[in-house]
């Protein structure tokens, strides 16, 4: 074992000890959350309407059925992944990197990065002194990234199509529970008004929006999975993912079905405070902490997925490899 341990890199750990840091840092997180929630559903009650108590269960038969189907396909492609797996087994590395090597920055020079970085920074100034809505200052500052992101992901693309998709449905993500997030703040800054309080791109912040979003995310979690079955925390958040895809798969029905019920407090949902099921947790509470158990479990496996190995890629012009290896 010394040996071996003498042999190991710099800044690579075992994958065991790796897992049960990041299993430590995930469950505190979680517990602080919670802790946060329930502090705000006592300190700032959100102001929705709420079913009498005789029509709570109206529509239980909508909410079962959600639930099955998204047991049924998750279950499917969760058996199909677990197989393949067992497929892949020997090809999972014995050891992760400790730095978030997909994160890096590989393409771009250091100075792009940089001037992208003032000008992201300038476009932030210049709408926050003209006192611009919250959206728009928001546009201005990711803008000026799209060019670095779009040059990194296409890198990442033509060596494995599905690392860059992981890459990318990875910081969308983030930018979801950014949204979320804000959204709390704003409940918390005008004392549970759910009127005032829709997240940065308010505009956004409707049923529609919020089904064909999350079942997006959904289904890319899936095939990120059969992709990558060896990914545990991959199978955390395509867990969380599934029972966020049958809230919304319910309240979506509700909305287009039913309207007049969900605006009386159908819009609770199933295990929203007042919902089918029902919680503690008012509905931007609840979902809040869904994205949070979706996203951060995606993170962590987005951080120890290793990068697609570029050591076999054929060179981009074989008539320029050198002969020096292959002695005459």
């Amino acid at each position: 074992m010394a040996a071996l341990a003498a042999r190991r890199p710099w800044g690579l750990v075992s994958r065991e000890s790796l897992l049960s840091r990041q299993a430590i840092v995930f469950f505190l997180s979680v517990c602080a959350v919670l802790t946060l929630l329930g502090n705000l559903v006592v300190a700032i009650p959100v102001a929705i309407p709420e079913l009498p108590d005789s029509r709570d269960q109206d529509l239980w038969p909508v909410a079962a059925t959600a639930a099955l189907f998204v047991a049924t396909v998750a279950g499917s492609l969760g058996v199909a992944a677990y197989l393949r797996r067992g497929r892949l087994i020997a090809e999972t590395p014995a050891y992760f990197r400790l730095l978030p090597g997909p994160l890096k920055i590989e393409v771009v020079p250091w100075w792009a990065v940089a001037g992208t970085a003032a000008l992201s920074f300038t476009a932030f100034l210049t709408t926050m002194s003209h006192s611009m809505a919250d959206w728009q200052v928001a546009l201005a500052m990711l803008v000026p990234w799209l060019p670095v992101l779009i040059l990194e992901v296409a890198h990442r693309y033509r060596a494995d199509g599905f690392f860059a998709m992981f890459l990318v449905v990875s910081l969308l993500q983030v930018g979801h529970l950014g949204e979320h997030t804000a959204q709390v703040m704003e409940l918390v800054v005008h004392n549970g008004n759910l009127d005032r309080s829709h997240g940065v791109f308010g505009q956004l912040d409707f049923e529609t929006v919020h089904f064909f979003w999350d079942s997006a995310i959904w289904l890319v979690t899936a095939a990120l999975l059969y992709r990558y079955p060896s990914n545990g925390w991959l199978w955390v958040s395509f867990t969380f993912a599934s029972l966020h895809e049958v809230e919304h798969i319910y309240l979506y029905y509700v909305f287009l079905m039913n309207y007049d019920y969900y605006m009386e407090g159908g819009l609770a949902g199933i295990m929203g405070k007042g919902g089918v099921i029902g919680s503690p947790l008012f509905r931007p509470y609840l979902h809040f902490l869904y994205n949070f158990l979706v996203t951060v479990p995606m993170v962590i496996g987005l951080w120890m997925q290793p990068p697609p190995d570029k050591s076999n890629a054929p060179p981009d012009n074989p008539r320029l490899t050198s002969n020096a290896d292959h002695p005459g």
